[in-house]
């Protein structure tokens, strides 16, 4: 930024007389006039540059000469006098803002008004160093709203700590000062964690985004969605239907069953639903976004229906796999859409056989095959570990052991493996937003599972 306390400066190559001081700017060079008052001819000149005593000129006029104190050291047949200038330079500032992981005004979800003049930006626990020094000396300069000198850093930044920064410097020519605004932003996020109001027999309560299977509601009650948001600037906030094809459709009010109340105080969109009946059957999303982020999360709701279907697991293998032999499998009855067991009276339709006989290959012979035992422990939780097993050659029907050249050894399963190969995890990357997905799906996405490791645990 230009000084503050302006010294009159001078055009570049400007001449003075000796004994003046003046300030100049990075552009400007001084010729310095060593002026005789009186003093008989013939006068030698003698120029110099503190500290050095090297003569740097032996004319009347010193040329071209930048920041610096400048001595003359006029002589004749009488005597010597000498005289000194000096030429000052204003502040120059070095200045250095660095944002850890990254400068996030390219992040953000439409371009900041020119009018804002916003330098740089931060999310809510990045953390920001500002470096203040002089350029040519690394002198260092005081940062301001704090004052703190040369350095300030910013550790898991909050919004009281947007606004206006200066690095100032000061000398004999005035002061410089040079200015930032930094802006701190949030993305919009959906709050999974914080309690819903406890239901009762009239009215469910089901948050956006906390649970992925269908939630089930008797018919007529009173359902409520609440959609619980935050973020700095706030966040634009919707509930939308979703269809089957996964097209949406932003829901309004459609008194009296269909209601939105807009909680600006707890910052909550609440969806109410009321006389809950099949028509209303479906997912509901909530869409939450401001300039920094946005964020969804889907309820499913559906009506608890009584009827019940058979459910059946895959068959076993045949016992023996030779010859003739059996296999089962479970058939339980089961709720239709929550799959909640159910008794088998439940179930009108005819029960599926659990057991039937199965014929997998010919008569049964004492062929021995590899058999192999459990794994043992992973030598390590995290970080890569091994395991081993034991395996052996066996006559099926038997059970007897045998040789392993009895056995086809290409067949053979192998004895050694590697396990664990997940980086173990010591803390989270970014701790404030990692707090507020934890128990959510979202540690589900590898994204979030790496970098949120220790919440999603």
């Amino acid at each position: 930024g230009p000084p503050t306390n302006q010294t009159p400066t001078l055009p570049p190559n400007m001449l003075i007389n000796i004994g003046q001081n003046v300030c100049i700017t990075t552009d400007q060079m001084v010729d310095i006039n060593c002026t005789i008052e009186s003093g008989t001819e013939p006068i030698n000149f003698i120029w110099t540059r503190d500290p050095d005593p090297t003569i740097i000129s032996t004319m009347s006029v010193l040329q071209d000469v930048g920041v610096g104190m400048y001595n003359c050291n006029a002589t004749n047949s009488f005597g010597s006098d000498v005289e000194s200038s000096s030429i000052f330079s204003f502040p120059i500032i070095d200045l250095e803002v660095t944002i850890i992981p990254r400068n996030r005004c390219s992040e953000l979800r439409e371009p900041l008004p020119p009018s804002q003049n916003v330098n740089h930006c931060a999310f809510l626990s990045d953390t920001v160093t500002i470096l203040c020094s002089s350029a040519d000396s690394n002198e260092p300069g005081v940062i301001t709203p704090n004052g703190e000198t040369g350095r300030r850093d910013i550790v898991d930044i909050e919004e009281s700590d947007s606004g206006m920064y200066t690095c100032s410097l000061n000398n004999v020519c005035g002061d410089t000062i040079e200015s930032f605004y930094l802006a701190v932003f949030d993305p919009a996020i959906i709050d999974r964690e914080t309690p819903l109001p406890p239901d009762t027999p009239d009215e469910r309560h089901f948050g956006a985004g906390r649970s992925d299977g269908p939630m089930n509601v008797a018919e007529n009650v009173t359902v409520r969605l609440h959609c619980p948001y935050s973020g700095i600037l706030v966040p634009t906030t919707r509930w939308l239907l979703v269809a089957s094809d996964r097209t949406t459709t932003e829901i309004v009010d459609m008194p009296p069953d269909i209601m939105l109340i807009n909680d600006t105080v707890n910052r909550n969109l609440i969806l109410v639903i009321n006389n809950f009946r099949e028509e209303f059957e479906g997912t509901y999303r909530c869409d939450t976004g401001n300039i920094a982020g946005e964020d969804e999360g889907d309820v499913v709701i559906q009506i608890e229906r009584d009827e019940g279907e058979w459910s059946t697991t895959p068959w076993s293998s045949c016992d023996p796999d030779c010859h003739l032999g059996t296999r089962m499998r479970v058939v339980t009855c089961r709720r239709v859409n929550t799959r909640e067991l159910l008794p088998d009276s439940s179930c009108i339709e005819e029960k599926p056989a659990s057991m039937e006989r199965c014929i997998d290959r010919g008569p049964c012979f004492l062929d021995p095959q590899w058999v192999a035992q459990e794994w043992s422990q992973c030598s390590q939780d995290c970080g890569g570990g091994y395991r081993i097993r034991n395996v052996v050659c066996q006559i099926p029907r038997t059970g007897e052991i045998v040789d392993d050249d009895m056995c086809d050894g290409q067949l053979q399963p192998h004895t050694f493996e590697y396990c664990n190969l997940d980086p173990c995890c010591t803390k989270d990357r970014y701790p404030q937003f990692c707090k507020l997905i934890r128990g959510a799906s979202f540690c589900e996405k590898k994204v979030f599972k790496k970098d949120c490791c220790w919440s999603c645990r």
